[in-house]
């Protein structure tokens, strides 16, 4: 018999199930992703109790599967701040996803689990909260072991300055990856300080256009896959 396991975790994902039963994907320290059959009722549906981008208390138990049984779910924080203003869920919506993109199932990751609660706290804090999203794509590619700064070219070893980029490949201006994109040396520069910066205030003071955003976010998906 497996025990009732309860832990916090963040809610990613809700997929509906019959009439009011949902099926859950959560993000918690020491299981990582996992997922809850959670049964409802008209009226927790009405009140539209449980949400993605809300931070709970989970009471759930292991079976054989994917889908795990709830025995349990309460609400600790429902990040009010960043559903006042599109560009704050927006941002959020982000983070989670690159959670689901990056992370392993039933795989612990406590230290991702607080970067992920610390970054969204900031959201409402900062003038152009699409820095958080981008930096905290880099940091996931960097615990996972996906990121060295600064790049080096596969081919020759040289040093990036400047140079093309598709995923793990890397190559200098003599060296293209096929599929690859070129990134100016104050893109990459940028990168790297994104991907290394431990203050939200440095943070905050880097340059991120919609362009160099979408870049950043090609390069994190593109990396998950390989």
């Amino acid at each position: 018999m497996h025990p009732i396991i309860s832990s916090e975790g963040v809610i990613l994902r809700m997929i509906p199930f019959k009439d009011y039963h949902q099926i859950v994907t959560l993000f918690t320290p020491l299981s990582g992703l996992i997922k809850i059959f959670y049964r409802g009722n008209a009226s927790l549906s009405k009140k539209g109790s449980f949400v993605p981008l809300t931070k709970v208390e989970v009471a759930y138990k292991e079976k054989n599967g994917e889908i795990f049984s709830c025995f349990g779910l309460n609400c600790i924080d429902s990040f009010r701040d960043l559903r006042q203003q599109f560009s704050f869920l927006e941002v959020g919506c982000e983070l989670l996803q690159g959670i689901l993109d990056s992370q392993l199932a039933g795989k612990e990751a406590p230290l991702i689990y607080a970067l992920l609660l610390s970054y969204l706290k900031k959201i409402p804090l900062i003038s152009n909260p699409s820095i958080l999203s981008a930096s905290f794509e880099l940091k996931l590619l960097k615990h996972d072991g996906l990121l060295h700064v600064p790049f080096s070219c596969t081919e020759c070893g040289e040093r990036l300055e400047e140079g093309y980029i598709h995923g793990i490949e890397k190559g200098c201006t003599l060296h293209r990856p096929p599929g690859s994109q070129f990134w100016e040396a104050f893109e990459l520069n940028a990168l790297y300080q994104l991907a290394e910066t431990q203050s939200f205030l440095q943070l905050s003071q880097i340059e991120v256009s919609p362009f160099f955003r979408e870049k950043i976010s090609r390069f994190f998906r593109s990396s998950c896959q390989q």
